[in-house]
């Protein structure tokens, strides 16, 4: 996760709860460890609201 956050200019806190929330992409579990390749990652930039965008107004 350390990886990730650094890549996309985040916390690792903040992937943390990103993951929790069901926001990130489904890992792939290597032990306990959540992974994901550099190709899914870029993709949910892609489709991810901009920053700051509120998700829960209709």
């Amino acid at each position: 996760m350390a990886q990730v956050a650094e890549y996309l200019g985040l916390s690792v806190r903040t992937v943390q709860t990103y993951r929790t929330d069901g926001r990130m992409p489904p890992a792939t579990m290597i032990g306990r460890t959540p992974t994901w390749t550099r190709a899914q990652i870029d993709q949910w930039m892609t489709s991810r609201p901009g920053q700051g965008a509120r998700t829960d107004l209709h």
